[in-house]
């Protein structure tokens, strides 16, 4: 399942480098094929692409407040010379705001 995230600015509220899409995700990635549960991502891409050397993944645990707004947190701690190296990116937690009900949990 190789999708490409529909990017759109999260909200007029937030940085408009603060972006956010969803992802369909497999509840079961031995059955990919089956059903399916929606991820919601949100990312701040580096300023300096020409330094780019990949995405730190913030996971901060769970469950929980939504773990989406982690790049605006984090981001604004960050040094410089992480900011220009890496996009910062994160998702929503399970039991948290904005995250997808399990099929499983009823």
């Amino acid at each position: 399942m190789r999708q490409q995230p529909d990017w759109h600015r999260c909200s007029p509220e937030q940085p408009v480098t603060y972006e956010c899409a969803t992802l369909k995700v497999p509840l079961d990635h031995q059955h990919p094929e089956g059903r399916t549960l929606d991820l919601a991502i949100s990312r701040i891409k580096t300023e300096n692409p020409g330094k780019r050397r990949g995405i730190l993944l913030f996971n901060p645990g769970g469950p929980g407040a939504s773990g989406l707004f982690r790049p605006v947190d984090l981001n604004a701690r960050m040094p410089k010379n992480v900011r220009d190296q890496y996009d910062s990116s994160a998702s929503t937690r399970a039991g948290s705001a904005g995250a997808a009900r399990s099929p499983v949990a009823g």
